[in-house]
C-alpha cells in the first residue's frame, strides 16, 4: 500500500483532459462539496470534549513546568551544551 501515490505526467495530462472537457460537471460537484463542508459543524458534545481537553493540556503543560529544574543533556550526546 503507498501511503503518497504519484502521478506521472500522462495520468497528469489524462485529469486535465478530463476536466477541460467536463469543466461544468466539475465545477458543480465541487459547488456541492463545498457547500456540504461548510454545513458541517461539530456537535455541543464534541466542543465540550475538545474544550476540557484543552483545559486538562494546559494544566499539565503549567505543572510539568513547576515541576521540571533545570534540564541537561547527556554529555556524550551535546559535547557540553546545556538546555
Amino acid at each position: 500500500m503507498t501511503i503518497m501515490p504519484v502521478l506521472t505526467k500522462e495520468d497528469i495530462r489524462i485529469v486535465h483532459q478530463y476536466v477541460l472537457h467536463n469543466f461544468d460537471a466539475v465545477m458543480e460537484q465541487d459547488r456541492r462539496i463545498r457547500e456540504r463542508n461548510a454545513e458541517r459543524t461539530t456537535t455541543p458534545e464534541i466542543q465540550e470534549i475538545r474544550k476540557k481537553g484543552h483545559a486538562k493540556a494546559l494544566a499539565l503543560m503549567e505543572q510539568f513546568a513547576r515541576n521540571r529544574g533545570p534540564y541537561r543533556i547527556p554529555r556524550q550526546a551535546n559535547a557540553g551544551r546545556t538546555v
